[in-house]
């Protein structure tokens, strides 16, 4: 049986062990970070983009109204029927161009909240990092390999949104 510490391993060996973790610790922050931007940045990037771009329910629900009232608004008596249809066209392109232009402000944020949330991400995983790179890359915990998903569940409390 063992009795001591000592038996095992000697002092000088357990500092060097300790001394290197920390090291692998304090090294994991702009390691992971260059990781991190070089492996996961494009693909945030692109899929905030395309979620911003994509059309929304509630835009197609608002199409199908303006469609519908179009078509009522046809079987009006003389120039009130023209009226209406002329306000509810112009009422669509103006909301068809506030929505191009709140893709077009957010796909130009978009750089600016992926590294904020990859920043969140790599906060929440920071001892993780440090194991990886701390092995040279041999040990890679599930965290890491699964760091995308991690990446778009770390603006839970939307501050990346907020901010950009």
């Amino acid at each position: 049986m063992i009795n001591s510490f000592n038996e095992v391993l000697s002092k000088e060996a357990a500092l060097g062990i300790a001394l290197y973790f920390g090291a692998a610790y304090l090294a994991a922050g702009p390691i992971s970070e260059r990781i991190a931007v070089r492996d996961h940045l494009k693909a945030c990037v692109l899929g905030a983009i395309s979620a911003t771009s994509a059309p929304s329910q509630q835009q197609g629900q608002s199409d199908i109204a303006v469609e519908l009232f179009r078509q009522s608004t046809e079987r009006l008596p003389g120039q009130l029927g023209e009226i209406l249809s002329g306000a509810v066209n112009s009422a669509a392109q103006l909301a068809d161009e506030n929505n191009r232009k709140r893709a077009e402000v957010a796909a130009a944020g978009a750089p600016d909240r992926c590294h904020c949330m990859i920043a969140l991400a790599l906060a929440e995983t920071r001892t993780e990092w440090a194991y990886y790179v701390g092995s040279l890359k041999l040990y890679q915990p599930t965290t890491i390999s699964r760091f995308g998903d991690v990446i778009a569940g770390a603006d839970r409390n939307n501050i990346c949104s907020r901010r950009s």
